[in-house]
């Protein structure tokens, strides 16, 4: 990292690491796995927010690489053995319930900046 950015080759890194590494363990690392989960559902409810009429092509490239990171991280739960299956199932029951979520948060700011104007 330079200068505390992120760059491409990062991921790249991250991938290699990834296949690099044993493919059983026994004490899997909960509070990482949970985190990372937890990191990436928080990208996609920023997301959800900020998706609406006139951010919605705009945000298309955020979405893209936000789902980029959400598949480099199922496959460091691969080498952990969390079944990627669940995940993916969990994660799309989470993100909907987020993009619900987001509506009504974007309704209530907007209903509050209205009549604080």
């Amino acid at each position: 990292m330079k200068n505390g950015l992120r760059q491409n080759r990062d991921d790249v890194m991250l991938l290699n690491d990834a296949n690099e590494m044993n493919s059983f363990y026994i004490n899997k690392p909960r509070k990482l796995i949970v985190r990372t989960l937890f990191r990436f559902f928080g990208w996609f409810f920023i997301c959800a927010l900020l998706s609406f009429h006139i951010f919605k092509f705009p945000m298309i490239p955020v979405w893209a690489y936000c789902i980029y990171k959400f598949y480099i991280g199922l496959k460091y739960f691969e080498k952990y053995n969390v079944s990627k299956c669940k995940v993916v199932i969990f994660s799309c029951f989470v993100i909907v319930t987020e993009l619900i979520i987001s509506i009504f948060v974007r309704k209530a700011i907007w209903f509050l900046f209205s009549r604080i104007l």
